[in-house]
């Protein structure tokens, strides 16, 4: 019996660990910083697979609430299909009204040019959300979206809309013909 290949991969493994771990105290330590923001180039330089550790940060129920929802933030810069998906799952699942809102967000912001049906299938039952910041930000984003289906959830949502605030932060205004 040969035991080189599992012993030369079992090495492989053990000497990617630290790079691996390297990396993601790399991409966490970007994600800090009084007047943080989203440098797109900065991300671009650890190459094109470093979403992989930002959904990593942002799935860890350990990491803080602030690195989580910094490594959503730039989430929105990767058009990858694990990334639509743990935003598809993420909107759906997440209970913290701000980390749910920051969702959205991405997600409008990365896949609503890309993936418009989809987005809109995923926004449209969110302008029943109970929070009123997700229903308000799921309008703003399919307002982004021109299709029948999005301008009929849209009038049926203003015609729910109760307070002004709400009117007009969902980008409806005193103006609007829709």
């Amino acid at each position: 019996m040969n035991l080189r290949p599992p012993i030369f991969l079992a090495l492989l493994l053990f000497a990617s660990l630290p790079a691996f771990a390297d990396r993601i105290a790399q991409v966490r330590e970007m994600l800090t910083g009084y007047e943080w923001h989203v440098d797109a180039s900065a991300f671009a330089k650890l190459g094109p697979d470093v979403y992989k550790d930002l959904l990593a940060l942002a799935e860890n129920p350990e990491e803080t609430g602030v690195t989580r929802a910094r490594a959503i933030a730039v989430l929105s810069l990767y058009r990858d299909d694990s990334v639509w998906n743990f935003f598809a799952r993420a909107v759906s699942t997440e209970e913290e009204p701000s980390r749910r809102t920051a969702i959205v967000d991405a997600m409008c912001e990365a896949f609503v040019t890309q993936r418009p049906a989809d987005v809109a299938g995923t926004m449209i039952p969110l302008l029943e959300a109970r929070d009123l910041h997700v229903r308000v930000r799921a309008a703003r984003c399919l307002r982004r979206i021109d299709s029948d289906r999005v301008l009929l959830a849209l009038e049926n949502y203003r015609g729910r809309i109760k307070n002004d605030w709400e009117f007009k932060a969902a980008g409806f205004g005193e103006h609007d013909d829709e």
